[in-house]
């Protein structure tokens, strides 16, 4: 019985570990001051990353994660393109380097929760 449990309890910890939020999650904008609302330009406007969207300018599905080295690649649904976008991430530091489709990439600041 408590080697049953053992296992039972090995297979929680794993499926957690599993689903640990990634460190790109969360809020990103190019500076700190950019984060409370959308600007006029890329530059000003926030990323918003969640394990199923990713929001710039508009809200895009994401439907697969595939992690590549010290990379993240999510291939996303957006209303604003016919395909799947690609959004290419890589933490460098404390910032977010973001490839959102052919834009150039960005280096993004964590916005304050």
């Amino acid at each position: 019985m408590i080697a049953r449990a053992a296992f039972v309890m090995a297979l929680l910890l794993a499926a957690t570990r599993a689903h640990a939020a990634e460190p790109w999650i969360g809020r990103w904008a190019e500076d700190v001051k950019y984060c409370t609302k959308a600007g006029e330009s890329g530059n000003e406007t926030p990323m918003t990353f969640t394990r199923t969207t990713a929001r710039w300018f508009g809200t895009c599905n994401i439907r697969s994660i595939r992690k590549q080295h010290d990379s993240w690649i999510l291939s996303a649904k957006c209303p604003s393109t016919p395909g799947l976008l690609r959004i290419h991430l890589r933490i460098e530091g404390d910032r977010l380097k973001a490839f959102w489709g052919e834009a150039h990439p960005l280096m993004l600041a964590r916005c304050p929760s």
